[in-house]
């Protein structure tokens, strides 16, 4: 069941509210922070006293002109003195928007507000007629005038829109009310180029004038590492994007400040490699079982023999929600077309991506050409000049990559003969090695659980450890030392630690290369869950 109200729908089922324009105030969204969801609606109970808004408003359009898409992004805020942080490491909050620390630190009389709530929001703008394809400016003048929409559902003293178009700022600061005047037209007799739109924006301006309500524009340089515009001009692609696939939508909405920076991506301590590896025909897809490796920096070179190069297969009873959107959205981008892709795991787990790929879907990751299967994020490269950070790369041509492809083949076979109980290889229990087991009590009764700690000889920085590792000779089983390293041939210490409470398993397993020679893996097993570990350019060990 839902009922439409204005441009508002409220849908009974999944408890969801999406804003649009001229919402009542009193009809929000509230986000709550958590481990990878956003979810939940709160209406406040009472009024709050508020003074100013900080928003800032941003436009593009791909190519330029051609598909468009608007973006918003900023906080309601009133005077008083914060109570405490705002939470954002680098940022801190004022009346004139974001202010870095670091600039912050050289000023004197930095005075900073509270803030009430966080705006975000995006808009696509269609081409609907080819001879009049919306340009880039007609995307950065319908932001600013949502971002004045949007303040016109609040009691404010003042808002301030700050915009990366000159276009925007001097038309607001100069040029508009000179058109207005002259019945809109320019000194020349004719209109001036989006004339309906600035007389949009200049009804919703004079709207808060009338009100008392102090409005000013402000500029700042765009792609240039400013908080509150790179995070506008996000919203904005995810408007492009929309406009391409030929959607037309807008949501604006407004998240609580408490956890607004922090977000968990949740990450699985099993998935601990920066990249991943999968074929795009689905058929090949096990949900929750993933292909992931450390090549070194040279993502064209997967495949190149390098000592630190470590592959990995995971299988976990609970898909990762992330990397399962990521690769059904590439399997249906290439419509059956058999190739090799590599996802990013450090970009895809990072708090921004995570939670924009989580709150959006697949329009948080822009395809950079729509002849190859790349997908980049919605976050920019510092000082890139506007490109935008690679989530996903097409292997094409593969080049070796399918070096890569017959180790990570080799593992996971390795990993069905250990969970068989085949006796090709060999097992080493190294449990006790890594973990100390207690008995912890609980309750009133003398009850206790059994608990695990990693061991404290395995502190933050810990390389590499030496183990006795059984290997078959013949019908003999003997020993040989093994250094293990972290990482490489075994997961990472803080993989490790956050596995505690799982009572993990961990095993080393060998298997004969020749009769001179063996590999080695190791094995973790926690809950159900397993994940195999190895140096595959490393692994082989020559005996006497």
């Amino acid at each position: 069941m839902s009922e439409i109200i204005a441009d508002v729908e409220v849908s009974m089922e999944d408890a969801s509210v999406q804003i649009g324009l001229g919402v009542p105030a009193f009809v929000e969204q509230i986000l709550a922070p958590g481990k990878g969801k956003l979810s939940g609606i709160a209406l406040p109970e009472t009024p709050v006293a508020t003074c100013g808004m900080a928003l800032y408003a941003d436009g593009g359009a791909k190519p330029n002109p051609g598909p468009s898409g608007w973006g918003i992004h900023g906080f309601l805020y009133s005077d008083e003195k914060p109570k405490k942080g705002a939470g954002n490491p680098n940022w801190i909050l004022t009346a004139k928007g974001y202010l870095a620390k670091s600039e912050a630190a050289k000023r004197t009389n930095v005075v900073e507000v509270t803030p009430i709530h966080y705006v975000d929001g995006y808009g696509s703008i269609l081409v609907l007629d080819q001879a009049k394809k919306p340009t880039n400016n007609v995307g950065e003048l319908m932001a600013a005038t949502r971002a004045l929409e949007h303040a016109l559902n609040y009691d404010l003293k003042r808002v301030l829109v700050t915009t990366d178009s000159e276009y925007v700022r001097k038309g607001m600061e100069g040029w508009m009310d000179g058109w207005r005047r002259n019945g809109w037209l320019k000194a020349n007799g004719e209109a001036p180029s989006n004339v309906e739109l600035w007389k949009d924006i200049y009804e919703v301006r004079q709207r808060l004038l009338d009100r008392g309500v102090e409005v000013k524009f402000a500029w700042v340089k765009g792609h240039n590492g400013h908080l509150g515009n790179e995070d506008a001009d996000k919203s904005a692609t995810i408007g492009v994007e929309l406009a391409q696939q030929h959607i037309s939508r807008s949501d604006i909405t407004t998240t609580v400040p408490e956890g607004y920076w922090k977000y968990d991506a949740d990450r699985h301590p099993m998935i601990a490699s920066r990249r991943m590896y999968f074929n795009t025909l689905a058929e090949y897809h096990k949900p929750g079982e993933y292909y992931l490796g450390e090549h070194g920096t040279e993502d064209e070179m997967l495949g190149k023999r390098i000592s630190d190069g470590a592959y990995s297969v995971v299988r976990i009873q609970e898909p990762d929600p992330a990397i399962e959107l990521v690769r059904d959205h590439v399997t249906r981008m290439a419509s059956g077309m058999d190739s090799l892709v590599m996802l990013r795991l450090d970009q895809l787990f990072s708090g921004g991506t995570h939670k924009e790929l989580m709150r959006y879907g697949d329009i948080a990751m822009p395809r950079e050409k729509h002849s190859r299967l790349d997908l980049n994020c919605l976050d920019e490269e510092p000082g890139a000049g506007g490109r935008r950070k690679p989530l996903l790369r097409e292997l094409r041509p593969e080049r070796i990559a399918m070096r890569a492809v017959n180790a990570l083949s080799d593992l996971a076979d390795k990993l069905d003969m250990y969970k068989s109980g085949d006796a090709f290889v060999t097992c080493t229990d190294l449990t006790g090695i890594l973990y100390e087991a207690r008995e912890k009590p609980v309750g009133k009764k003398g009850e206790t659980v059994l608990t695990y700690e990693l061991r404290p000889q395995f502190v933050v920085g810990f390389a590499a450890l030496e183990v006795q590792a059984n290997r078959k000779v013949g019908d003999q089983i003997a020993q040989v030392p093994v250094t293990l390293t972290l990482s490489i041939d075994l997961l990472n210490r803080n993989s490790l630690k956050r596995l505690e409470k799982r009572l993990p398993k961990v095993t080393l397993i060998t298997w004969p290369e020749s009769p001179q020679a063996f590999r080695y893996a190791t094995v973790v097993e926690a809950e159900g869950d397993v994940g195999i570990y190895a140096g595959v350019y490393s692994n082989l060990r020559i005996v006497a």
